[in-house]
């Protein structure tokens, strides 16, 4: 079945990931989630569900780093070492022993990074990391940003590269996606990887909008990279090309659209790590909606299955194809999925640790630290909410009880987290010179 759904896609699409940073399903039209007076105004995400697939269990990490080491490897945080955000002075990145997707379609497509990388480096070569992992061409900044506007942006290949002016830096990297598009194109195959700063703050007001109170500058900005996803859509043949649009984690608990003080971002709750997940373009069906559980980790598998490359042994190991439910050629078949958290002292040792599983009704938080368990049953509880703990519901059936034991089973024979990769082992420096005239 998993052959019969890769031949109805072309013998090598190209491959668009486009990451937007902070947005919850609460924070796009089409998912309904939320009080709607809460909500911004997604037009052309909405019109690129209906040409597509719109996955409602879609589970990221709770934060940005994990997510997208995720992304890229194919394994969980567990595996890979990074489970909370890099900050900016950070030593820890991810290790160079991961082959990330770029590097498993080297033989077949050529890749570049759009954006927002947040995965570390060495202080001698912040910015060229995602080259020594894979990538053909970098165009972006390395993490999180206090300022939108006037900011540094480098633009390098293994050659070098130069350092120009970003006026607004959503903007910059719409147009940078577009001409590398265009430059890509008639090489072969690409996969390439636009990764927002939006909708990520400081909260602004964007260009070309007024200002106005927090709330409608945060929706102004969702909009804006709205537009911006539909002028890149616009330069891509959805019929020679695969898109997946997707968010990192839950949105920002201020401007949340869910009832309640329930967690958003930074949380394992549902606000912060079921997220949007949108996939159309060549071979993939119409204006679906998928219940099937998909974890951020599946892309890899998926995208390495539709470009007819092997996943690498190192790699892709807690990754699943969903491939077949893009086409309806086979159902998917994974039934539990997993996000994780932890962060480390300055020592290495671990400051908090963890995890949450869900099939396709229950859901069960564990800390591993404090040994503190959460039994839920999403079934019962509105979009965003984990609901009640059914750990005080002395009336539980047999059946519900099982499963719930089994997930927290589950959670309790996944090995614990390596340790993290440093800086400083890092490989040799390589310029960037500033050239502002580029």
């Amino acid at each position: 079945m998993l052959v019969a759904a890769a031949a109805i896609f072309l013998a090598q699409p190209n491959f668009l990931v486009i990451v937007i940073d902070d947005i919850g399903n609460d924070q796009i039209g089409v998912y309904a989630e939320g009080d709607p007076d809460y909500q911004s105004t997604t037009v052309h995400l909405d019109a690129l569900a209906a040409r597509g697939v719109r996955f409602r269990n879609f589970y990221a990490m709770p934060s940005c780093s994990p997510t997208r080491a995720t992304f890229f490897t194919g394994n969980l945080p567990w595996r890979h070492g990074i489970g909370e955000v890099i900050r900016g002075n950070d030593e820890e990145m991810l290790g160079r022993r991961e082959t990330l997707i770029p590097e498993a379609l080297a033989a077949t497509h050529r890749s570049a990074l759009i954006g927002k990388w947040h995965l570390g480096g060495a202080a001698e070569h912040p910015f060229l990391e995602p080259l020594m992992h894979g990538f053909d061409l970098f165009s972006g900044l390395r993490g999180n940003v206090g300022n939108y506007f006037e900011r540094d942006w480098t633009r390098a290949d293994l050659s070098g590269g130069d350092v120009i002016t970003s006026p607004y830096l959503t903007e910059t990297t719409v147009k940078e996606a577009i001409s590398t598009i265009a430059a890509l194109s008639p090489l072969g195959p690409w996969f390439v990887c636009v990764s927002l700063h939006a909708i990520h703050g400081p909260v602004h007001a964007p260009p070309n909008t007024l200002e106005s109170s927090r709330r409608q500058q945060y929706l102004d900005m969702a909009e804006s990279a709205d537009k911006g996803i539909q002028q890149i859509l616009e330069a891509v043949d959805l019929d020679e090309t695969v898109v997946f649009v997707l968010s990192d984690n839950g949105g920002e608990y201020e401007f949340t659209a869910y009832s309640g003080d329930e967690p958003t971002k930074g949380s394992l709750r549902e606000g912060g790590v079921n997220v949007p997940l949108i996939v159309a373009g060549a071979g993939v069906r119409k204006g679906e909606v998928s219940e099937a559980l998909v974890s951020v980790a599946d892309l890899y598998a998926t995208i390495a299955e539709l470009a007819r490359v092997p996943v690498p042994a190192s790699n892709g190991r807690d990754s699943v194809s969903f491939a077949g439910e893009l086409t309806g050629a086979s159902s998917f078949p994974r039934s539990t999925v997993v996000s994780e958290e932890f962060d480390r002292f300055p020592d290495g040792t671990l400051r908090s640790f963890k995890r949450m599983a869900r099939d396709s009704r229950y859901k069960v938080w564990i800390d591993h630290l404090t040994g503190a368990v959460r039994w839920h049953d999403l079934q019962s509880s509105e979009p965003g909410h984990d609901g009640a703990d059914l750990r005080q519901n002395p009336f539980l059936n047999p059946s519900a009880v099982n499963r719930l034991e089994t997930l927290e089973a589950q959670l309790g024979s996944l090995p614990w987290p390596a340790p993290p990769v440093q800086g400083r082992e890092r490989s040799p420096s390589l310029r960037v010179p500033r050239s502002p005239d580029r």
